[in-house]
């Protein structure tokens, strides 16, 4: 049995593919979900506004654009994984809150024609928005998938990317600046676009046929309803009773009581 955190198995599978995101495969199936969920909804809308591609999102990378970007191939989404926090919610209970970054970064354009596409970048924020709350797109449906749903409504967002909750942030104008070279030497250009963000808590499974033994015994001593200790180093233990300095307590399973 291995160890799990959402969708990653620890120790790190090797990827299937060679596009597999090594380690994390939340935000490449949430990047794939995304880019059919716009194309559907948006494509002939963006057609109309003198866009030379024929997708709202045509390229999908997994990273942060100013560490990497390619401007030869937009429009594009990028995602990435940019803060995790963990939560301990009971001994047997860790689940793990992070923020998934989202940029949607447009194509150049002629002056006029960005002036008329510009208010479409707050449409991706909507259909973003909606893909996510319904957690289910028409155009998004994972081979093999057996949930009679998928077929006529897509696969069901949870349970192919191993989430317990979802829940987009705010959206704000994009402004990414790019260092260009070409014939004419080096230059700085400005891309314009969308970012947006999602908090996504996942769930941590530990192998629980692994014994572990901590050199400290982690436990509360009650006395008359009273919280008497916290953390104590055993002196000693002989069958079902620990010393804990001069105090004589007996072990009952999880719980530790005062003798006598």
């Amino acid at each position: 049995m291995s160890d799990t955190i959402g969708l990653t198995t620890l120790p790190i599978a090797a990827p299937a593919l060679t596009t597999d995101v090594v380690g994390d495969m939340l935000p490449q199936r949430l990047g794939a979900f995304l880019k059919a969920a716009l194309n559907r909804m948006g494509n002939t809308a963006w057609r109309t506004r003198g866009s030379p591609s024929a997708n709202v999102v045509e390229h999908v990378f997994y990273r942060n654009p100013k560490r990497l970007f390619d401007e030869s191939r937009l429009p594009a989404l990028y995602l990435w994984r940019a803060t995790s926090a963990r939560r301990r919610e009971a001994d047997d209970v860790l689940k793990v809150v992070s923020r998934i970054q989202i940029y949607w970064v447009s194509e150049p354009a002629q002056a006029d024609t960005d002036v008329a596409r510009e208010p479409f970048e707050y449409a991706i924020d909507r259909m973003i928005a909606r893909a996510l709350h319904r957690e289910r797109d028409t155009a998004w449906v994972v081979t093999g998938d057996t949930d009679p749903l998928a077929a006529s409504q897509g696969s069901y967002l949870p349970t192919w990317l191993g989430y317990n909750w979802m829940l987009k942030q705010e959206a704000n104008e994009l402004e990414l600046t790019a260092q260009l070279v070409d014939g004419d030497g080096s230059r700085n250009a400005a891309f314009y676009g969308l970012a947006t963000s999602v908090e996504v808590e996942e769930l941590a499974s530990w192998d629980t046929s692994l014994g572990t033994y901590p050199a400290a015994v982690d436990m509360a001593v009650n006395q008359g309803g009273r919280e008497a200790g916290a953390i104590y180093e055993p002196d000693m233990v002989d069958g079902e009773i620990v010393t804990l300095g001069n105090e004589i307590v007996r072990w009952q399973g999880a719980a530790v009581t005062l003798d006598g």
